[in-house]
């Protein structure tokens, strides 16, 4: 894994899910949440955004299978949907709403997901390959018309450098256009 999640880190976080640790008691809880039945997506995909990254890291700690299949239910949902799981009223627009606000959930959430969810069950390479499409489309467009895309220190361009970052990071090495976006968040 190539995004914060080192070997030195996967131990620390296996070892507070061992001793049950105040944090992982609050962390898996949340993940047995969004495990059990699904969230609406939120503000712009933050609900889903937080299922991504914290059944993710239940499933590193655990190695729980039903985490990694949830999570990677809420990283098609970011990848399709708007609203509900299923509402199939996301796609490669999603990101455009509120000027481009999105970019900062729904892409750099899914390439955090492509990272993190290497090798997990559930993460098929038909849903890579859906999820790189996906944030080449929304990459792209951010860079010709989100808004403040020429203002690097704008809140809407944070947002879009972590989403180039993050999916760079997640992907290069497996996927040409991610070393494009590597390169174009270095420079």
């Amino acid at each position: 894994h190539r995004i914060l999640l080192d070997a030195r880190t996967l131990e620390q976080l296996r070892d507070s899910a061992n001793r049950r640790t105040r944090a992982w008691q609050y962390t898996s809880a949340r993940c047995d949440e969004a495990a059990a039945q699904p969230r609406d997506s939120g503000y712009q995909g933050f609900e889903w955004a937080d299922a991504v990254a914290g059944l993710s890291l239940c499933w590193h700690a655990t190695g729980d299978a039903r985490y990694a299949k949830s999570a990677t239910g809420y990283l098609e949902a970011l990848l399709d949907d708007r609203f509900k799981v299923g509402d199939g009223k996301g796609g490669a627009t999603v990101v455009t709403h509120d000027s481009g606000y999105g970019i900062r959930t729904f892409a750099a959430y899914a390439a955090l997901g492509y990272d993190w969810l290497r090798g997990a069950p559930g993460m098929s390479a038909a849903l890579q390959a859906r999820t790189l499409q996906r944030l080449g489309q929304w990459l792209g467009w951010y860079r010709d018309k989100g808004y403040l895309r020429d203002h690097p220190i704008a809140n809407y361009y944070w947002g879009y450098l972590t989403a180039l970052s993050f999916a760079g990071l997640a992907a290069s090495g497996e996927a040409r256009v991610a070393d494009g976006w590597l390169e174009q968040a270095q420079t």
